[in-house]
């Protein structure tokens, strides 16, 4: 906790003008795309914005896997604040923008993660349908 105290203070003042810009597809883009604060998905999204090459299957590894079993460990919990699960999706798009069919095959798929992300977006369109129909609007006829 001690160093994170520090890296959050460094980060947060590199980042208060400008978004800091790394050339490398580091872990910390993938964990902060997930993250709340608003400085480190900020400098997340843009490094995912602009990304050009797509993910290979050891990028994806070092990079992706563990911060998105994390997230949507995070997004499947009972409770969860619709806020957390659109940045979720957000995020999770970026991602998947990156990937090609083999990797979505081969690694997105076979991540040993319950609930998986196919369940977690029935459980996210479940959700909503729940809090549309939960709204009692009738509209007006003139």
């Amino acid at each position: 906790m001690h160093l994170a105290k520090h890296f959050n203070f460094v980060f947060n003042e590199v980042q208060n003008k400008k978004v800091l810009r790394i050339r490398d597809t580091l872990p910390a883009m993938a964990k902060f795309l997930f993250d709340a604060d608003p400085k480190r998905n900020r400098f997340a999204t843009s490094a995912w914005e602009r990304m050009e090459a797509n993910l290979t299957p050891s990028i994806f590894e070092w990079v992706v896997h563990d911060a998105l079993s994390e997230a949507i460990f995070q997004v499947s919990q009972q409770g969860v604040n619709p806020k957390e699960v659109a940045s979720f999706w957000k995020g999770f798009i970026l991602v998947l923008a990156r990937m090609d069919e083999d990797l979505i095959t081969h690694s997105l798929k076979a991540m040993e993660i319950q609930p998986n992300v196919y369940q977690v977006r029935s459980d996210a369109i479940f959700c909503v349908i729940e809090i549309i129909s939960s709204y009692n609007y009738t509209p007006k006829i003139s």
